[in-house]
């Protein structure tokens, strides 16, 4: 009787034992986080006077700190908020100009996508309103150097319906819905669903804010995705230190911390979430590529 040679036994051994439908194991999906700085707002300021307020964190700190930890953000522009060369005040904050948007871009590889043209609320708006409004803003980020604002469409007020998504959808990968939910290939009807990063009233004290103040501990698992998964976190404005009855971000205890706008957080807190992000955030048209669902 002829034997087999010792060293094919193994690997025979294992074809034999291992099923005939067996596959190779499917490589695990990538995971993604984008930080979103909403509307691109410079700084909180008081516009009569077009200066920031005490205690207000300008975008060029909070940026400067994340490339500091090798943290990429996402812009969200209204272009009517942006000058060429100078700032605007508005809603109240300082916006930047496209000056500043291109040295953010050069400097740190920030991306840039489009909130619109007027933040005009799309529910009630013709379809030539909606078109310019929507598909109409994205040649100005061309003309800027921003070639990726298709990435994402934010809807101003979060107001949007089956038509308006429809019109975005056919210029942009996403639009933008606040919803505590994750995104999972290949995006879910084309939305982009976002955790907000809100500031309003503390669990411990009444303050002024219009809604509960977002902790670190809130929004940190959000920060963590899983593979096949995108996340979204939205950030405003950030101040530190205390003002009468307009924020509180003096306590260690976050939860003793409150603001009086949604828009505006604590800094603090902010670092708190940054130190611990492990995964390098992207921008939605990176996603929009893996995805296949890129324009």
């Amino acid at each position: 009787m002829r034997r087999l040679p010792t060293l094919l036994l193994p690997g025979l051994l294992l074809a034999l034992l291992l099923p005939h439908t067996a596959q190779a194991a499917t490589p695990p999906q990538p995971a993604y986080l984008t930080l979103f700085a909403d509307r691109a707002q410079l700084v909180e300021a008081n516009c009569a006077t077009k200066t920031p307020l005490p205690g207000a964190v300008s975008l060029d700190t909070v940026f400067a700190d994340l490339a500091a930890r090798n943290l990429v953000p996402t812009m969200g522009v209204v272009t009517k908020f942006i000058n060429e060369d100078t700032h605007r005040c508005a809603n109240p904050a300082l916006y930047p100009s496209w000056q500043d948007l291109a040295q953010w871009h050069s400097q740190y590889g920030i991306e840039a996508t489009s909130n619109g043209n007027t933040k005009l609320i799309l529910t009630t708006a013709t379809d030539a309103q909606l078109q310019d409004e929507t598909c109409g803003s994205l040649p100005l980020f061309t003309t800027h150097g921003f070639n990726r604002a298709w990435g994402m469409f934010s809807y101003p007020n979060d107001q949007f319906n089956a038509h308006t998504q429809a019109t975005v959808l056919s210029c942009f990968s996403f639009g933008r819905d606040y919803a505590n939910t994750v995104n999972v290939q290949p995006g879910l009807n084309g939305f982009a669903y976002v955790k907000q990063l809100r500031g309003g009233d503390s669990a411990s004290f009444n303050g002024p804010g219009p809604v509960k103040y977002s902790t670190p501990s809130e929004i940190l698992p959000y920060t963590h995705p899983r593979a096949g998964q995108w996340r979204v976190v939205q950030f405003y404005r950030f101040v530190t230190g205390t003002q009468p009855g307009m924020w509180d971000c003096a306590s260690p205890n976050p939860a003793d911390h409150w603001t009086w706008k949604t828009e505006t957080y604590c800094y603090n807190d902010w670092l708190t979430i940054i130190d611990q992000i492990t995964l390098p955030p992207t921008d939605p048209a990176t996603v929009a590529t893996t995805w296949g669902r890129a324009r």
